[in-house]
């Protein structure tokens, strides 16, 4: 009896929850042993359950957060080559089997390297059609670092960004160096950079050529041979032709939109000029200028112009050759395109001096929405 009264006065101490759990355990030893042994087998086997689903989630996203793939790299990575001897190197970005569709990286060159030449390289020759963001951010001999991104597109396989034909300077080591590399995956933005691989070469020193010793031939002197008086030859009067000096043109743009262009040059002073073979439409604001308001058809047009004097003498032929362009088509490739549109947006914001002059659609002097809307207007067409 007092072990009864002992239990009921702890009880009465517990909180309701503690009254709960009590309540179950009791429950649990009342049961039989196979009924015990059937529930903490169910238990086992949801807990496990729950810890495999939970491991193989973490998997899933480690795999997803770790798939590294691109490579922005230099090729070739190494070579030797001497002092002042020129070589071509390619920057390229491989998605490494992933699709693309954004990249940038800083690039910069040792000093005892100069780059000569920089070429970005064309959709059709493998390369990335990127469209950068401003042209502080075009590659350009000056600063070959790089952002940019494929409008509406993607890249699905390696592809040649640019070309440098490069030129040591000094002997010794050199090494383009790529840093801050980024590379964007097409499906979801996400970064898929895994490294960067610069370029390493080998500068030597130019080889001097042994001079060859040159050897004297020994003049043979031989003794003047007496020879008769000749007869004089009477001499004969030359004709003397009448040089004419060719006519010039002024400076011309040689690709243009406007469909009528005003062509200017200067000739000498009292001569006709004859443009493709005829003077119809020449005048002469001066003694020494002449101009011609010439129409322009698709595609190229070639004048060719010559001087002549009143006796009729003709001076040699001078040429000049405008290609008229489809609003929009700034390469002249005969379609307004994505490759348009690079070329667009590496001039975006530009005053006065351009990329590529066809970038002004009206031709103001900048390029901003206006001339984006033109291009847009006839974009696809």
């Amino acid at each position: 009896m007092p072990k009864n009264l002992w239990i009921k006065s702890r009880y009465t101490n517990f909180s309701s929850k503690e009254n709960v759990f009590q309540k179950v355990f009791d429950w649990f030893f009342s049961l039989d042993s196979y009924l015990q042994i059937s529930i903490i087998s169910i238990l086992l086997i949801a807990v496990a359950a729950q810890a495999f689903v939970s491991q193989k989630n973490l998997s899933i996203f480690g795999h997803a957060s770790s798939n590294k793939t691109a490579v922005i790299s230099i090729a070739p990575a190494s070579n030797s080559y001497v002092v002042v001897q020129q070589f071509v190197v390619n920057l390229v970005i491989d998605g490494g089997g992933q699709a693309f569709n954004a990249a940038q990286a800083s690039v910069s060159i040792p000093s005892n390297l100069t780059i000569q030449n920089l070429t970005i390289t064309p959709p059709a020759s493998g390369g990335c059609n990127f469209t950068f963001v401003t042209t502080k951010f075009t590659p350009t001999i000056t600063d070959p670092s790089f952002a940019g991104a494929v409008l509406n597109g993607s890249v699905q396989q390696s592809c040649i960004l640019y070309s440098m034909v490069l030129q040591g300077n000094v002997a010794g080591i050199g090494t383009i160096t790529i840093s801050r590399g980024s590379v964007k995956a097409y499906a979801n933005s996400g970064e898929i950079i895994l490294s960067t691989q610069n370029g390493v070469y080998t500068i030597g020193s130019a080889i001097t050529p042994t001079p060859t010793p040159i050897i004297p031939t020994p003049t043979v002197v031989v003794p003047p041979t007496a020879f008769p008086t000749p007869t004089p030859i009477p001499t004969i009067a030359p004709t003397v032709t009448q040089v004419v000096a060719p006519p010039t043109f002024d400076s011309q743009p040689t690709d243009t939109y406007q469909t009528t262009v005003n062509i200017t040059g200067t000739s000498g002073s009292g001569l006709s000029v004859f443009l493709n073979n005829t003077t119809a439409g020449i005048t002469y604001p001066t003694t020494t200028t002449w101009q011609y308001s010439a129409l322009l058809t698709q595609g190229l047009n070639t004048f060719t112009a010559y001087a002549q004097d009143a006796t009729g003498n003709k001076s040699a032929n001078i040429a000049l050759s405008i290609t008229l362009h489809r609003l929009g088509d700034i390469n002249g490739d005969g379609a307004i395109d994505l490759t348009d549109l690079s070329m667009f947006a590496t001039d975006w914001a530009n005053t006065g001096t351009f990329n590529y002059a066809l970038s002004d659609m009206n031709s103001d002097g900048i390029i901003d929405l206006t001339d984006f809307s033109i291009l847009a207007k006839a974009y696809g067409n």
